[in-house]
């Protein structure tokens, strides 16, 4: 990766009916209406996806999920999606997701990253930012490859 260069990123998005478990009910008052909960999840994803579209340092974004209305929403938007198999895990999905992306950038090296599907606040500048500092840490050959911590430091973003 180098300061100039893009950035293909895949963004993993859960099944509906499992993601963000612990904001279950805040869309519809507490009542836990798993159709209120699927679209403030799917609402998370596509502000997500729309940021990470409008980063300047971002190549393609490729979301991948097992969730067929998860695809049909995201492909009608015009994002690329792939079917995850939820039982090989996260690191499967993300591993063959990163497997179409090099077979489809052809001869170009673009860097590879993962970004979060619940990033709704997530802006344009600041997902440039965070790439431009890594490509600042790689060009550095001081890792080949990094993860942004959380505020508290106990998760990842």
């Amino acid at each position: 990766m180098d300061a100039a260069g893009p950035v293909d990123l895949l963004v993993p998005v859960k099944a509906l009916h499992l993601a963000k478990s612990r904001l279950r009910g805040a869309a519809d008052g507490g009542l836990g209406d798993p159709g209120a909960h699927a679209r403030l999840t799917l609402a998370m994803a596509k502000d997500t996806i729309a940021a990470a579209t409008a980063a300047t340092l971002v190549g393609r974004v490729v979301a991948v999920s097992p969730d067929p209305e998860v695809l049909a929403v995201l492909s009608a938007d015009g994002v690329p999606v792939l079917l995850d198999r939820p039982e090989l895990g996260l690191n499967a999905a993300l591993e063959r997701g990163a497997a179409v992306l090099r077979d489809h950038r052809g001869p170009a090296r673009v860097a590879l990253g993962a970004l979060q599907a619940d990033l709704p606040a997530l802006r344009a500048d600041e997902l440039d930012a965070a790439l431009e500092l890594a490509a600042r840490v790689f060009a550095g050959r001081q890792a080949t490859s990094a993860f942004c911590p959380d505020a508290a430091g106990v998760g990842t973003t």
